[in-house]
């Protein structure tokens, strides 16, 4: 399960990556000005107006810490699933809509973002394996 785990944070990454770059375009489009990565990691750290990009790069770090740790139950495996699906696909978060933005026309973004769904829908939600059990057991 570990491995499986491993390949969802490294598409995770990569899609981290690409949103960060399209961001930073953004963000350079707003200020009419051209970003050294110390000024936008200072935007993205600091900067109240890009609070909202926290939850994406807090996640990322999250899941590095779990993938560090020496055993990884599979329970836990999918309470990080679901983390992942909730920052980047809680209903109303800026995150979320941005997401949906460069899904419209991001060819890259797009196949990064099905990579890494078509990962974590392999993962079973933490309610499915538990109903499983309680099956199981009764």
């Amino acid at each position: 399960m570990k491995w499986q785990m491993q390949e969802i944070n490294k598409e995770l990454k990569n899609l981290h990556r690409l949103f960060l770059d399209r961001e930073r375009l953004e963000a350079e489009k707003l200020l009419q000005r051209k970003l050294s990565s110390f000024d936008f990691l200072f935007l993205l750290t600091q900067d109240e107006n890009f609070a909202w990009m926290r939850p994406f790069s807090t996640l990322i770090a999250d899941v590095d810490a779990f993938l560090d740790e020496e055993e990884v139950p599979a329970w836990n495996i999918q309470d990080v699933r679901d983390q992942i699906v909730f920052v980047l696909q809680h209903e109303g978060s800026l995150i979320r809509d941005r997401i949906q933005s460069y899904l419209g026309y991001d060819g890259e973004f797009i196949l990064a973002y099905s990579k890494l769904n078509a990962l974590l829908s392999v993962v079973p939600e933490k309610a499915e394996t538990e109903l499983r059990m309680e099956a199981a057991n009764g």
